[in-house]
């Protein structure tokens, strides 16, 4: 009844009931037909989607479609690893960030793909990753965004502890910009914010 809870789970079974997935991500699109992205394992970790009911508790099985797996060099680093997916739409355009290689790894990145549906097909962009060891954080990914008061929309990620230690991890907060091609740009700066550590 309320963001600050108590939230109770009513049904106690997964969404998934025959398989074990992560890193679900909700994405409602503007007619409000909700869509749940998540990690399969299978062949590595891959992205894929399916429609969701409008109780956005039950999953439309027979519409779980594959969506992002690993085809680039960048993205094995320590394992065939694509995850942590999340959905934003500008100008009729569906972006999909995801993250690539083991979390443990320096080289963890984010890249992006887009569609004209959210079941895709997903095209990478080219340049990719877009966000990998920005100001000299290593370990960057697993983001999701949002606008800020201000309508800014803004990416949060977390990032190694440092460059020795991986935990605790720390959350940061960047600017997301989109150029007049629909390409989304990330900006760094150098006074990124970090409002908490996270496990």
């Amino acid at each position: 009844d309320s963001p600050k809870g108590p939230f109770k789970q009513i049904d106690k079974k997964p969404i998934l009931v025959s398989e074990k997935a992560i890193d679900n991500s909700l994405f409602i699109d503007d007619d409000g037909t909700p869509y749940l992205t998540f990690v399969r394992f299978n062949d590595g970790n891959n992205i894929w989607v399916a429609e969701m009911e409008k109780d956005l508790i039950t999953m439309k099985h027979e519409t779980m479609r594959p969506c992002i797996r690993v085809t680039e060099l960048w993205e094995e680093d320590l394992g065939r690893v694509t995850e942590g997916s999340f959905i934003t739409k500008h100008n009729g355009i569906y972006y999909m960030t995801y993250s690539a290689n083991d979390f443990r790894s320096q080289a963890y990145g984010v890249g992006y793909a887009t569609a004209t549906s959210p079941f895709g097909p997903w095209t990478k962009y080219e340049k990719n990753p877009i966000l990998q060891k920005p100001a000299e954080l290593v370990g960057v990914g697993h983001s999701a965004m949002f606008r800020d008061k201000d309508g800014q929309l803004k990416i949060v990620f977390h990032a190694h502890h440092d460059k020795e230690n991986i935990h605790p991890r720390v959350m940061y907060i960047a600017n997301v910009e989109f150029t007049d091609d629909e390409t989304p740009k990330m900006k760094i700066s150098e006074d990124i914010i970090y409002p908490k550590l996270i496990n």
